[in-house]
């Protein structure tokens, strides 16, 4: 397993054209997001969905906020809400590889954050370790801006839900490793199916 982290469960659910042919599922639990972006790009899978979350500063400021990693927004959130979006962008810029985000109504009215504005993230264990490194504020305040990961904020999500409108949402290749400190991290949850029944192995290989 990847990282040392995660366990992986395939299981054969339904049987067709007289037991030749099996749709066979996998879910991946706390795997490491570096198999998962493998997962992403190969073409052994269809029907691939994961979520995660873990805590992260905006621009400096407190308290922390959930960073919500997944690849459907609109899954993961289920019901009743709307997202805003900036002039050009829909829900599939978090698919691709540029470092765009989208905002809870909430935290965006906390923080004064709009529609394509930029924000530096940083993970909540970083954050309290450089905050140690600095004497005053100010120097603190700069040296987050400067060296956490810029996220563009293409989206704004209004929900009732108290944790949809106080989170942060990306997509895994939107170097949300940078902002975990630079390391792969554990995805909480990730399922998929296997395209090719005969290609298991190449798939046990690629998550090795």
């Amino acid at each position: 397993l990847t990282a040392g982290m995660g366990t992986l469960i395939l299981t054969k659910l339904t049987y067709q054209d007289a037991v030749r042919e099996v749709d066979v599922n996998g879910r991946a639990v706390n795997f490491s997001s570096a198999a998962i972006n493998n997962l992403s790009d190969s073409d052994l899978v269809k029907n691939l969905y994961y979520d995660c979350n873990f805590e992260v500063h905006i621009n400096s400021r407190e308290p922390a906020s959930p960073l919500v990693v997944t690849n459907d927004v609109e899954r993961y959130l289920k019901s009743g809400f709307a997202i805003s979006y900036a002039h050009g962008y829909d829900l599939s810029a978090l698919e691709r590889t540029g470092s765009v985000c989208l905002l809870g109504q909430a935290l965006a009215d906390k923080f004064g954050i709009r529609l394509g504005d930029e924000i530096a993230l940083y993970s909540d264990e970083m954050y309290s370790f450089v905050k140690e490194l600095y004497e005053t504020e100010e120097e603190f305040t700069e040296a987050i801006m400067r060296s956490g990961k810029m996220y563009k904020v293409i989206g704004i999500v209004k929900s009732e839900d108290e944790n949809a409108k106080n989170s942060i949402f990306a997509g895994i290749k939107s170097g949300v490793e940078e902002v975990y400190g630079g390391q792969p991290f554990p995805v909480g949850y990730c399922k998929f199916t296997l395209k090719d029944n005969g290609k298991l192995v190449e798939l046990n290989s690629l998550l090795e």
